[in-house]
């Protein structure tokens, strides 16, 4: 075990992992911040009225994506030195740019029956401003990938450092000319995205936006985005259709402040999944024969759970304290806390699993169906458990459903490795 440890930490995986680790470490204790921040000044109420439009938020972004972003990431992760890229980032431009044009329009047009099918109209003010924050974060999405992808990984972890450094002073800002409100922290929210973006497009390679696409290209990139143009908007709204699913039936709007909280001190454990995905995912997709990605599905494995395990232990203390900083409103949050803490842990464990499965495997269309497997398990227990526990049930209800993946992610896994 001691040289299978040393092994692991010589590798440039290892050394990768910490440049993101680091930068997602930054990122996310400066979201917390700012979160925690905004938690207090504004209340249970007002901070449910702004989680709830950040949901929507994260749910547009993930659909403008359509699964662009995996694809991307399996292309450039194949060219890494060379143009070849450019058509494919250039198909990724175009359909991000057209979805979330369609996005800024239907956040205006639709912010009124939206509002209407929650029953809460305070959010009618916000969705417009959502509209804007996620045509602008499908853009800088895109730079992101693409240095994901070229495993430029210090600039990476910089630009999402830098615009949560941004999003921490126009919110002091905020704080001096004008009231705290769930409105004027969402324009504070999105003028950081309008920075970030900007400042990424500047580092980016504009080439690839003049070059040609050919019709194999176009074939060959949609043959792969296809599926994860499917299940990767249906995992978006899996993972925060708890959100949605207490804002309809938990009652009063406060519950979702407080369940939000619970989201927020957990949701360094995804966030850390992502950092090290970023690492994972093109290293899978380069692979050519199953041996070398058992092994290293090996190896990244262990690394992700001590990382995991050793991340939520420390988390837990740092939760109790954030308790008492945010206030009485939110006491109750601590107890789906430890629950979300306890699932995405696991969701954590199965990250470089998944990875295998999407870009060694090439089997996007799993995806679909455990994501719609996950929803169905998730809407079911909320339907039964929400009502009767509230927060606590609601929490329960996504503990369930990651069960649910890791046990299906598995056996999929072992099935493919019998009949490859």
């Amino acid at each position: 075990m001691r040289q299978r440890i040393i092994s692991v930490i010589s590798t440039h995986t290892f050394r990768s992992s910490v440049i993101t680790s680091v930068s997602t470490f930054m990122t996310a204790g400066l979201g917390a911040v700012f979160y925690l921040l905004v938690a207090r000044t504004l209340g249970a109420k007002e901070y449910g009225l702004f989680s709830l439009a950040l949901t929507f938020f994260a749910l547009g972004v993930t659909v403008g994506d359509l699964g662009t972003g995996q694809s991307l990431v399996k292309f450039v992760g194949q060219s890494t030195g060379s143009s070849q890229y450019y058509p494919y980032a250039k198909i990724a431009f175009i359909i991000k740019l057209f979805i979330g044009l369609i996005f800024l329009f239907a956040s205006i047009l639709m912010a009124g029956p939206i509002s209407a099918f929650f029953g809460h109209p305070e959010i009618i003010s916000l969705l417009p401003i959502i509209g804007v924050a996620i045509l602008l974060q499908t853009l800088l999405s895109l730079s992101l990938v693409i240095l994901q992808g070229l495993q430029k990984f210090l600039l990476w972890g910089s630009i999402q450092v830098g615009s949560n450094l941004v999003r921490l002073f126009i919110l002091g800002l905020i704080f001096l000319v004008l009231p705290l409100t769930s409105q004027s922290v969402l324009l504070g929210f999105t003028g950081s995205i309008f920075l970030a973006t900007a400042f990424s497009w500047i580092r980016s390679d504009w080439k690839f936006l003049w070059t040609r696409i050919s019709r194999q290209q176009f074939l060959e990139f949609f043959n792969f985005t296809k599926w994860t143009a499917m299940f990767m908007p249906l995992s978006s709204l899996v993972s925060r259709i708890d959100i949605f699913l207490l804002a309809k039936w938990g009652g009063d709007i406060s519950q979702v402040g407080v369940y939000s909280l619970g989201v927020t001190m957990a949701s360094f454990l995804p966030q850390l999944g992502g950092a090290l995905g970023a690492v994972t995912s093109p290293k899978f997709a380069s692979f050519q024969d199953s041996v070398s990605a058992a092994r290293y599905l090996k190896k990244s494995s262990l690394f992700v759970s001590l990382a995991a395990v050793t991340v939520a232990l420390i988390m837990i203390p740092a939760a109790l304290a954030v308790v008492w900083f945010t206030g009485r409103d939110f006491q109750n949050s601590f107890t789906p806390f430890l629950i979300l803490l306890a699932s995405f842990t696991i969701f954590l464990f199965t990250n470089p699993l998944r990875d295998c499965l999407l870009y060694y495997y090439h089997r996007p269309d799993f995806f679909w169906w455990l994501n719609l497997g996950q929803g169905l398990v998730l809407a079911i227990f909320s339907f039964f458990l929400i009502p009767a526990y509230g927060v606590v049930g609601t929490a329960a209800s996504v503990f369930i459903s990651h069960i649910f993946t890791l046990i299906a992610s598995t056996l999929f896994y072992h099935q493919l490795r019998l009949n490859p």
